[in-house]
């Protein structure tokens, strides 16, 4: 309940740890403790801290500055952070205007994307007594299988799941491959290539589009996005048949907005590996899991693959467009859609929104941190009109911190300041909480409105 008492070096340092966290920076408690000595020495040359005050960024005063800010530690995951994020926001916008242009609706636009699955590989946690410093894991055994799902936006058409094996008659499926649940080829390494890919475009994915636009009284067309693996087109020979047609995005941006990968394969995968485990562990009680994981067969493998991607909702596939598209346009009022085609974002000062950023340095991440009272004794501007020698009302310095000619965000955020010491001293600790959400949300604006100055 106690309130810090280096609140300016700990606004200065959150405002550093934005603009990291803005680049995509990986930040460890190492590196906040040693940014925050550097600024604190560079807030006591600014004169915001006497000479006699010492700060050391020790366990505990990180552990308090963390929680009070809200910050909490992730594993690093996922290749987001390497995603061509300009050329991803160009794609959005000539993607939704092809859309526009031929009046896709939801059913028409298709994503596939493949993934590898090694279906005998055991999770890597597991529940543990309070007395075992480790758990102790197994040889993992790595035989995979390639496998792509392929679905419209609403998911009302999910094609069967293609997979990818190394053998081509494995033993223990039937040698007529199309009575599988799922689309069976192979390749030396169970991979994509070129062959493997147009071959299931123009038996799977085409007639699979023709009869379900048959089946709904529609007209075959659909457009098929696409990462820009090489396995899916070689430069040159453009995928195509009549209105169904093949559109690629741009290199590094799938961890961004390729939908296929926001969620829908995972979602397959954590299915696949519970009923993995519920095989283990529910039967063959008799037998180790080392035996378990060897008698399982591809046979089981795609049979609980398909199931997975049969349980896989609408919804979920749908939500994973969010990234890519918006909010998907009706097609019924052509003027309200050529309004909202040309629309843009814009700030109070009617500058357009954009992502270009120019970052704070060190030192003006200093000078941004506003004067306060440090151990209760009042600094007073040498401008100010009251005479400083003279004990001042409160009332009377509120004027002059709130005149006309003060920045707006100065204003705002000593109103929060005073609201949040007002409030502490009443013990609504849930309302002080909320207060500094909005402090945190102040500095963020400003931030913003500087980049765009």
């Amino acid at each position: 309940m106690k309130s810090a008492r280096f609140i300016d070096l700990e606004e200065a340092l959150f405002m550093w740890i934005l603009q990291e966290r803005n680049k995509k920076h990986t930040i460890t408690p190492d590196v906040v403790k040693t940014k925050a000595e550097v600024l604190f020495s560079m807030l006591k040359e600014k004169r915001k801290y006497s000479n006699e005050v010492t700060f050391a960024a020790t366990n505990g005063w990180y552990d308090r500055f963390r929680k009070r800010y809200g910050l909490r530690m992730l594993t690093v995951s996922g290749e987001k952070a390497s995603g061509d994020i300009e050329a991803f926001t160009s794609f959005k916008s000539n993607f939704l205007q092809v859309i526009l242009e031929n009046g896709y609706e939801k059913h028409e636009i298709y994503n596939a994307d493949e993934s590898g699955l090694f279906f005998k590989l055991l999770p890597s946690r597991t529940l543990t007594l309070h007395d075992e410093d480790i758990a102790e894991g197994r040889k993992v055994i790595k035989s995979r299988v390639t496998f792509m799902p392929c679905s419209n936006i609403d998911g009302s058409n999910k094609l069967p799941l293609m997979l990818l094996g190394t053998a081509q008659n494995p033993r223990t499926l039937p040698k007529d491959k199309s009575s599988l649940p799922v689309y069976y080829r192979s390749s030396k390494k169970a991979w994509m290539n070129r062959i493997l890919f147009r071959e299931w475009f123009y038996d799977q994915f085409v007639p699979s589009v023709k009869a379900f636009a048959q089946k709904h009284n529609r007209a075959p067309r659909a457009l098929l996005l696409l990462d820009n693996c090489s396995a899916h087109h070689d430069g040159g020979d453009i995928l195509e048949c009549d209105d169904i047609k093949v559109a690629y995005l741009p290199p590094n941006v799938t961890s961004l907005g390729q939908p296929m990968d926001q969620g829908v394969l995972n979602a397959i995968k954590k299915r696949f590996k519970k009923k993995l485990m519920l095989r283990l562990l529910l039967s063959d009680e008799d037998l180790s899991i080392e035996e378990k994981l060897k008698g399982i067969s591809l046979r089981e493998v795609i049979c609980w693959l398909h199931q997975s991607w049969e349980e896989i909702s609408g919804k979920t596939i749908e939500g994973s467009w969010k990234n890519l598209i918006d909010e998907y346009p009706y097609f019924t009022l052509e003027n309200e859609v050529k309004q909202w085609l040309n629309d843009s974002v814009y700030d109070m000062n009617s500058n357009i929104l954009t992502g270009d950023c120019d970052l704070y340095t060190d030192q003006e991440i200093v000078d941004y941190v506003p004067n306060r009272q440090e151990n209760s004794s009042l600094e007073f501007d040498t401008s100010n009109e009251f005479d400083q020698s003279n004990t001042i009302p409160n009332d009377a310095i509120r004027i002059v911190r709130f005149d006309e000619g003060r920045d707006k965000h100065d204003k705002a955020m000593e109103c929060v300041e005073y609201l949040i010491d007002f409030l502490e001293d009443e013990g609504d600790t849930l309302e002080v909480i909320k207060l500094h959400n909005v402090k945190s949300k102040l500095i963020e604006l400003e931030w913003k409105r500087r980049r765009e100055s």
